[in-house]
């Protein structure tokens, strides 16, 4: 038996036309695509022009930022994209997408918004630093994020839906944070390094504002910050490996900024280079250090301030014969 082909329809008059047209709409929408691959392609290209400089001071320094920054994928900056972005990222794109790819703002936020947080995931830079792109990216997401909630929750219903939403997302985090600030103290594992709150105010009392300071009593062996320069004003000559490398300065000037901190701590000046580019520095040298009577001997330590055990004193630099 043979089957009966189903008949089939004349060729439709207007089939020819119709080809014609898609291929005019193609032929003309292909010069828009290209244009806006390239506006984008050169968006991004701007981004990363501009972040290039701050990449480069947290990540190496004078040393090259090659010395500090690696590939590496980490499942931590991964969480931290995904828990972090979970409300700002999908509202921000929401906005960007319905923005259109003729609208600029959209593509620039969108180029910087990629320079910002892709890198994120598979670099490594030294001191954690690649987490500092990240909160630029979380600050830039946050107003396209705000417009993609206004298109959305634009009736009673919706905004009562995304208040939940947000106390849900929110309050815990918020919550966390304020219980652990309300527990801070000097005794918490991140809690500034201090001296004696005596030797604070003998800081800004006698120290002068150009001054610099060595203290020999900050805790490296973890990290945190010293509390000394955000308390006084004063700058620190050394604050620790832990914080040098987060802002990427070059290794040579931290080891001659440690080996001048680590001579001054027990009495003596710096000598060979690091003396003599201490001294070219013009600046008075105040030591907090644990009151040790052996440092009396020499005349260029002048103790001004004591308290619990530690000793605040003007170091003067040596007198050229």
């Amino acid at each position: 038996n043979v089957v009966p082909m189903p008949p089939t329809s004349p060729p439709s008059a207007d089939a020819p036309h119709t080809s014609v047209l898609r291929e005019e709409t193609l032929a003309a929408l292909e010069p828009r695509v290209r244009a806006a691959a390239v506006r984008g392609v050169l968006c991004l290209f701007a981004a990363l022009l501009a972040l290039a400089p701050y990449v480069r001071a947290v990540a190496g320094g004078d040393s090259g930022a090659a010395a500090g920054v690696r590939l590496a994928l980490d499942a931590r900056a991964l969480a931290s994209v995904l828990w972090g972005g979970a409300v700002l990222f999908p509202f921000a794109a929401l906005a960007l997408v319905r923005s259109g790819s003729a609208s600029v703002w959209a593509r620039s936020l969108a180029a910087a918004l990629a320079v910002l947080v892709l890198p994120v995931l598979v670099v490594h830079a030294g001191g954690d630093n690649q987490s500092k792109l990240l909160n630029l990216g979380f600050a830039l997401a946050a107003a396209p994020a705000a417009i993609g909630i206004a298109r959305i929750a634009h009736t009673r219903a919706r905004r009562a839906a995304f208040v939940l939403f947000a106390l849900a997302a929110w309050l815990p985090g918020v919550a966390a944070m304020g219980w652990a600030y309300a527990h801070q103290s000097d005794g918490s594992a991140d809690a500034p390094s201090r001296p004696p709150a005596a030797l604070l105010v003998a800081v800004l009392r006698d120290v002068p504002a150009a001054g610099v300071v060595v203290d020999a009593t900050q805790d490296t062996t973890r990290g945190a910050a010293p509390a000394l320069a955000g308390a006084t004003g004063r700058a620190l000559l050394w604050s620790g490996g832990f914080m040098a490398r987060k802002w990427g300065y070059g290794s040579a000037a931290l080891q001659q900024r440690a080996a001048a901190a680590a001579a001054l701590a027990t009495g003596r000046w710096p000598a060979d280079t690091t003396g003599a580019w201490l001294e070219a520095l013009g600046r008075e040298v105040w030591v907090l250090a644990p009151d040790d009577s052996a440092h009396a001997s020499d005349p260029r330590w002048h103790v001004v301030a004591r308290a619990d055990g530690v000793a605040l004193a003007r170091f003067a630099a040596p007198v050229a014969p």
